[in-house]
């Protein structure tokens, strides 16, 4: 089912507002309560205000950078700087300067310039690209930031093509894909993707344990050895010349 306008521009919304304003994340702390000689430890609700990403890549790179206009003249970088936040602020920044430009928005900073990407007059195409660009900005920041941990690349095999390091999961754990057979593993599915993993580990340090015979070089479980020399026997008989 192809997306509306409708869907691409509330989806932009949404983006925007995660790069320029303040999010809320509420925990539960335990406390103790005490009445007269009754205590009850109880678990209430604490809610914590944090930037929005924006604000918490220029966090991130103060001292090193100050000013938030969209021209490249705002920038005044000192070797302090975080060079991650910096890259990813650059990008967001260029790119919506570009943006501006083509669409004829005149805002003076950052934040009203991507809010002018929203409510500006734009087609479909340029619509999609705006919305799949600006989601590009959104993961990069959350990664600069700290608020995503960064994926990574497994060394084992993958279990349906074979290759290795072709596996990467994501940083919270939830969903993993292999680069050369493209199979996914979702929420539901990736605790298999553990245990796969598990039994082929389990294989190969199988295969690789040494025979029990001391002539005999070759590796794993088997029934019939070798010597160097070419002499073979099994398991049921004495030593064969071959």
């Amino acid at each position: 089912m192809s997306r509306t306008r409708q869907d691409m521009l509330a989806d932009l919304a949404d983006l925007v507002r995660e790069l320029t304003e303040p999010r809320t994340s509420t925990e539960y702390r335990e406390t103790v309560k005490i009445d007269g000689q009754k205590r009850t430890r109880v678990r209430e609700p604490h809610t914590i205000t944090m930037p929005g990403l924006l604000q918490s890549l220029m966090n991130a790179l103060e001292p090193g950078v100050t000013g938030e206009l969209i021209g490249t003249a705002s920038f005044e970088s000192r070797p302090s700087a975080d060079l991650e936040p910096l890259r990813v602020w650059r990008l967001i920044q260029t790119g919506t300067s570009e943006w501006c430009t083509q669409l004829g928005i005149k805002r003076h900073t950052l934040t009203g310039a991507l809010s002018g990407l929203v409510s500006a007059t734009h087609t479909d195409s340029q619509l999609e690209t705006i919305a799949y660009q600006v989601a590009g900005w959104v993961k990069a920041a959350r990664l600069a930031t700290g608020w995503d941990a960064e994926p990574f690349t497994l060394n084992q095999h993958c279990p349906y093509c074979w290759a290795k390091n072709q596996i990467t999961v994501t940083g919270d754990l939830e969903h993993a894909r292999c680069g050369r057979c493209k199979t996914e593993w979702t929420h539901d599915t990736i605790g298999l993707l553990g245990q796969m993993l598990t039994n082929n580990q389990t294989q190969e340090t199988l295969a690789l344990q040494s025979c029990g015979w001391a002539d005999c070089y070759r590796a794993g479980q088997h029934d019939e050895h070798w010597t160097k020399d070419g002499r073979t026997w099994r398991d049921t008989c004495d030593v064969e010349i071959a």
